[in-house]
């Protein structure tokens, strides 16, 4: 066994000390060298002073002016600020030789310059970064001199490489041919005189310049043949990684090997970003002119996987309308309890909630109401609220909820935006209401007397709303603080109301809590998929926030079975039932949350006091897609960090597309498209 160091020898010195050996073992005098090692580091040491030293490293200053300090690559785990420099290498062989010299011969290039373009688009397309430095090591024997001597030539070379634009792969490569020939005239200077030159921000936790590097094998080791003896190399895994990656090519065997830091990915991602490496040299090479951002990354393994996830969605089965579902359900269970008031505990059964609903409905109409016909409720929570709201759906309007505690000037703005035609409002919040508005007809005034009273009655055909027409319009602050409609239709009310109502398991033996105010769209998921399920709406108290421990008195009182919570307070919950000793109620069995990243913190500690058996999960979705669009359910063996937003509901399709609107691949940041 013979041990070299890096100083006293590179990559090409092997093969020459491998036939030199092999000389001596057959006996045969080696020729004399026209110079020994310290007569290059002699002439280095005197070319590379004064004023070529400035040049070169003007030269490269320049071409580094700018770059940026790292690849935001995703890892597995984060960076420490002192790496282990543990790692391993994954290896895969190299698959369309004879297309990749093809298009080296088409495209004018070296097979290094088409695996560093090919390289940095898998960066790209890995990172989102499209300005990026690999390095690359260099054999810097560009004398004839050189080639047999054994010492340490090699240098390692910075190559910046640029994607910006709607660049074809035949550009990238073009740009990177142009790139690292202008580089290699500029090879003489040592690595580490350009470090100390530009004097980068220094880091334990990453190298200088680059984190990345790519190495093309092709230094000369041929295969040698002696008496008895078979000479072959050995591959030697040390367990230690350099770099963050470093991908090379064995340019005789066609072996890939994609060295990693085992601090910062997992072997499952390192072989992954290998495959599709594969995947992307192999689409270059077969179509060159393909846009960078339309070169096939996926396997066809992963791209099947990804439509699993979310398939498309098949055509919605059943009514496109909320309100139909509402009439279907008074039917089915008309003596069934359909709301209870907290405080006084009125209630109302299906068949009086339909009666007051129609009603009011029937009043509607004849003001005028209809479809795409926006109708304001400005009012508390409240029976007469939510008969109102059902009312203008129930009449074919969309019903715009505002919230009563707005200044009047805002509420002024919501109406006017809105183009409401009418108002309906709680009496006693007359003063609230800006000058200008619409007609008011107030809640709490009784309505005329409606011939043949009944629950649900056929309204006037030409009146029907269909699933394209508006349900409701919510307001949010929106991002530059200007209030911003969200216009939801009936055939996505409808789709999301079936596929929460089925996967939360709502049914008529359930109590689920009116928590959200009206003008937040939980509440219509609360109020909507309660109501198509039979289940009882346990309307809450509409005072301020109150403590978690009167909260779950008031729970428990009620006999409330399923929660939906703004994620800000069940942190708070959490928090209470872990420091105080709080208790659930006996009757609750599902806890759905969202708004907001819900805490590790969080979940440990409600895990320590809430039984396995009531279900938590935490559901994702902007306003602009109806509601909620994916959810996560907690399971007790595992131990998420972050909390996941989970799959999409049966309803949503949820994918993680690049800038070209194609799915990326598992691990790698993307845009959220619903």
């Amino acid at each position: 066994a013979l041990t070299l160091h890096h100083i006293a020898a590179d990559g090409w010195s092997q093969g020459i000390l491998v036939r030199e050996i092999a000389a001596f073992y057959r006996g045969v005098p080696l020729a004399e060298l026209p110079i020994q090692y310290a007569d290059f580091a002699l002439w280095q040491r005197q070319w590379l002073c004064g004023e070529t030293l400035a040049q070169e490293i003007d030269w490269w200053r320049l071409r580094l002016a700018g770059a940026p300090e790292e690849i935001p690559l995703p890892t597995d785990r984060p960076r420490t600020a002192a790496p282990s420099n543990q790692g391993d290498r994954c290896r895969a062989a190299l698959s369309q030789a004879v297309e990749l010299r093809r298009l080296c011969r088409e495209q004018q290039a070296t097979l290094f310059m088409v695996l560093l373009a090919a390289f940095a688009t898998l960066l790209s397309r890995w990172s989102g970064e499209e300005d990026l430095v690999v390095g690359s090591p260099i054999a810097n024997r560009n004398r004839v001199e050189t080639e047999g001597l054994i010492g340490f030539f090699v240098n390692t070379l910075p190559l910046r490489v640029n994607l910006a634009g709607q660049l074809p792969f035949a550009g990238l490569l073009a740009s990177v041919r142009e790139g690292t020939l202008a580089a290699y005239g500029h090879q003489d200077l040592p690595f580490e005189k350009l470090v100390e030159a530009l004097q980068p921000a220094r880091h334990l936790g990453r190298t200088p310049l680059f984190q990345v590097t790519l190495t093309l094998q092709n230094a000369p080791f041929a295969a040698v043949e002696l008496p008895g003896l078979s000479l072959s190399p050995l591959p030697l895994d040390t367990g230690t990684a350099m770099f963050d990656l470093s991908l090379s090519l064995t340019e005789g065997t066609g072996e890939l090997a994609l060295e990693y830091r085992t601090d910062l990915f997992e072997r499952t991602t390192a072989l992954r970003l290998l495959e599709h490496f594969r995947v992307l040299l192999d689409a270059a090479a077969e179509d060159p002119e393909l846009p960078l951002q339309e070169i096939a990354l996926l396997t066809a393994a992963e791209a099947h996987q990804l439509l699993e996830w979310s398939p498309p969605l098949p055509e919605p089965a059943g009514p496109a309308t909320v309100h139909r579902l509402l009439e279907a359900q008074a039917a089915r269970s008309p003596e069934a309890v359909a709301l209870v008031a907290s405080g006084d505990g009125g209630e109302l059964t299906y068949r009086e909630l339909a009666v007051r609903v129609d009603a009011l409905a029937l009043r509607l109409r004849a003001l005028g109401v209809g479809p795409e016909v926006r109708v304001a409720l400005c009012a508390r929570r409240s029976p007469a609220s939510i008969i109102a709201l059902l009312a203008v759906v129930r009449a074919g309007g969309a019903y715009v909820p505002l919230d009563p505690a707005s200044p009047r000037r805002r509420l002024e703005l919501l109406l006017e935006d809105s183009g409401a035609r009418l108002l309906l409002a709680d009496r006693d919040l007359a003063e609230r209401l800006p000058p200008e508005h619409p007609p008011v007809l107030w809640l709490d005034e009784p309505l005329p007397p409606q011939p043949e009273p009944g629950p649900w009655r056929e309204l006037a055909a030409e009146s029907e709303p269909g699933g394209e027409n508006l349900a409701y319009l919510i307001y949010t602050s929106g991002s530059t603080g200007r209030p911003k409609a969200v216009a939801v239709e009936h055939r996505s009310l409808a789709a999301h109301v079936r596929s929460t109502a089925a996967e939360y398991a709502l049914g008529p033996g359930d109590r689920v809590l009116q928590f959200a105010a009206l003008f937040f769209d939980v509440s219509v998921e609360e109020i909507f998929s309660c109501l198509e399920r039979g289940a009882t709406l346990v309307l809450a108290s509409d005072r301020p926030a109150e403590a978690p421990s009167a909260f779950l008195a008031a729970c428990h009182a009620a006999g409330v079975t399923v929660l939906n919570l703004p994620t800000a307070f069940w942190h708070q919950l959490a928090a209470a039932l872990d420091a105080e000793g709080l208790a659930l109620p006996p009757t609750l069995r599902l806890v759905i949350i969202g708004g907001e990243q819900a805490l590790p913190a969080a979940l440990a500690a409600w895990r320590r006091r809430v039984p396995p058996g009531v279900r938590l999960i935490n559901a994702y979705g902007p306003t602009e897609a109806t509601i909620g669009a994916t959810f996560w359910e907690d399971r007790p063996e595992t131990t998420p960090d972050p909390v996941p937003i989970g799959r999409p509901f049966s309803h949503a399709r949820a994918l993680v597309l690049d800038r070209g609107l194609r799915p990326v691949p598992v691990g790698v940041a993307g845009e959220l498209c619903l």
